[in-house]
């Protein structure tokens, strides 16, 4: 089936739930238990699948698809929305943005299957495997005398929330 005919409604039908999205996602920072807005970042990432599908796009349906149960799971109270829940959204927002203008520029969305935004969105579906960084973790794992920056509690933080394993590697110089 030839959907080249489409293209025009399709990018202008992405722009506004890329906008739609930008607009959702900064009210569920401010406020992530908000039914109204979790219900519209669900929607939009399901009207982009289902877009992406139809015109053959299989890297931005697959990353929206992954969008879509996130949010299926938030809207059934079985995953909590958090500040690294909104960050891995804003990058997946940046690569529906990217994956528009390469569509834009060339009919093509590109060779990025954007796997490390995948994986994080596949960390919230699988809470019960997240590892909780806490001083108890610091105290009974780690070597006292390692310290972390602002940077390292973050990533760990990040990396705990979104359900990824967290390995400590003894190194010595």
């Amino acid at each position: 089936m030839d959907v080249s005919q489409y293209l025009e409604i399709f990018i202008d039908e992405t722009r506004e739930h890329i906008q739609n999205l930008s607009d959702h996602i900064m009210v569920l920072e401010q406020e992530p238990d908000n039914a109204d807005t979790i219900n519209e970042i669900f929607r939009a990432a399901h009207s982009l699948k289902g877009m992406a599908g139809t015109m053959g796009y299989k890297r931005m349906q697959h990353l929206t698809h992954m969008m879509e149960n996130v949010f299926s799971e938030v809207r059934n109270g079985t995953v909590k929305v958090t500040s690294s829940m909104v960050d891995v959204l804003f990058q997946c927002l940046d690569a529906v943005e990217a994956y528009l203008e390469e569509i834009v520029n060339t009919t093509m969305e590109g060779e990025n299957d954007n796997e490390p935004i995948i994986k994080l969105l596949n960390g919230f579906l699988e809470k019960d495997k997240n590892i909780v960084v806490s001083d108890i973790f610091r105290n009974n794992y780690l070597e006292p005398n390692i310290r972390f920056t602002t940077w390292d509690d973050y990533a760990i933080m990040f990396m705990a929330e979104a359900g990824l394993g967290i390995s400590i590697l003894p190194m010595n110089f």
